[in-house]
């Protein structure tokens, strides 16, 4: 009886060890927590008739709050046209994550120079209530491949490499 017991004991701290070791990886892993740092990457879309240059920059400040915010400086990218600089800053938001893979929204909206942008582009930008959404991958740890959906329905990828 007294050998039961003892693996009895043996088991159970050995359950406790696992379930403790469990909980302590939960409390520390955050998907996030390696896309922590500044990353940036340019690319162009079509509007109709126009091309913009955008460049983009994402500043991932802490892993356990999964907060971070895209900033998104937009040009045109044809010789005729009149030289203009807007910036869009937004939160994103974390829907869904699996493995590399992660879904967000772009939320919240804060835009400079919003009118000489809607002019180039003719149409009328987006302000607050919109969601863009997009699909990241990690490509590697020092690279990830942004796809976003734009509120008008456009489609556009950007690499954005981690600088240090």
């Amino acid at each position: 009886m007294r050998i039961d017991q003892k693996y009895q004991k043996i088991t159970l701290a050995w359950l406790l060890c696992i379930g403790l070791g469990f909980m302590t990886y939960q409390l520390n892993y955050t998907p996030t927590k390696s896309f922590v740092g500044f990353w940036s990457g340019q690319s162009a879309v079509n509007y109709g008739d126009h091309s913009l240059s955008i460049k983009m920059q994402l500043v991932v400040d802490d892993a356990k709050s999964e907060s971070a915010r895209l900033i998104v400086n937009f040009e045109p990218n044809e010789k005729n046209a009149s030289t203009f600089h807007t910036n869009v800053t937004s939160n994103i938001q974390i829907l869904n994550r699996s493995g590399t893979e992660m879904t967000f929204s772009l939320t919240e909206f804060n835009y400079t120079n919003k009118k000489a942008l809607e002019a180039f582009i003719d149409r009328e930008l987006p302000s607050k209530g919109v969601v863009i959404s997009g699909v990241s991958w990690a490509t590697s740890k020092d690279e990830i491949f942004l796809y976003l959906t734009l509120p008008f329905g456009e489609k556009m990828g950007v690499v954005l490499r981690r600088h240090n």
